[in-house]
């Protein structure tokens, strides 16, 4: 088991002022972070870490570790875009820090909206893994994470029930549970967020089975009926 370094402040100061980063104050945030500017695609972006540091050491063991994360403004706001990358306060804390900030703060650089043009954050929940435009509402395109710029490739979508099939896109759906209860949500999320009650799919069942039942007696009665005739004309022949 890895074993928690107390970093002190002066330990963090010596790393990242050597990438140019300097010391910032954010109302609402008791640890001390450093910020650098960065341009990418034409927006300003800022690289902040937040070092778990306050006052003059480390938060205790279990705390929070040290974050590498991309912000952008958006409007009054600044939201976090692209992807949060984490560092543990062990005793390789400083080699795996600058390793970050070496090579992997480019994985904070976010996308750039197809639909709106501003910076995409990532979204992790259960089950869900995506990239989102960072001015939703207002806009909701979406992306897949794919192995270029994720370090872990996302789920492949569950097969869903090809007996329920999405009122938006026409793939097949899957029940999930959510905040409110389960409901069936369409299998070819986040690109598509068609949803059904489950009340609506047990009633579509109920009538599907029913159809069907009515459509194997009309069958077999159409057979007995085809069956009479023969019978009626073998008689009547012989």
């Amino acid at each position: 088991m890895a074993t928690y370094k107390n970093v002190s402040l002066d330990e963090m100061h010596g790393v990242l002022s050597s990438y140019g980063m300097e010391a910032a104050t954010f109302d609402g945030c008791k640890e001390v972070v450093y910020v650098k500017t960065i341009k990418h695609l034409g927006k300003l972006l800022q690289l902040r870490v937040f070092t778990g540091i306050e006052g003059t050491g480390s938060r205790k063991c279990g705390s929070d570790a040290i974050r590498v994360v991309m912000f952008a403004k958006q409007g009054e706001k600044d939201v976090i875009v692209g992807m949060t990358r984490r560092v543990h306060r062990t005793e390789g804390w400083e080699k795996n820090l600058r390793s970050r900030l070496d090579n992997d703060w480019r994985k904070c650089l976010p996308r750039i909206c197809k639909k709106c043009g501003a910076p995409m954050r990532e979204i992790k929940k259960p089950n869900m893994h995506f990239f989102g435009c960072s001015n939703y509402p207002e806009c909701k395109y979406t992306e897949e994470v794919d192995s270029t710029v994720a370090k872990t490739p996302s789920k492949t979508a569950p097969a869903g029930d090809p007996e329920v099939l999405c009122p938006t896109c026409g793939q097949p759906m899957v029940q999930r549970r959510g905040k409110y209860g389960d409901f069936y949500g369409c299998s070819d999320f986040p690109n598509c967020r068609g949803t059904r009650k489950v009340a609506d799919v047990e009633r579509m069942k109920e009538k599907n089975a029913d159809d069907a039942r009515d459509a194997e007696c009309d069958e077999i009665g159409e057979l007995n009926a085809e069956a009479d005739l023969e019978a009626a004309a073998f008689f009547h022949l012989t």
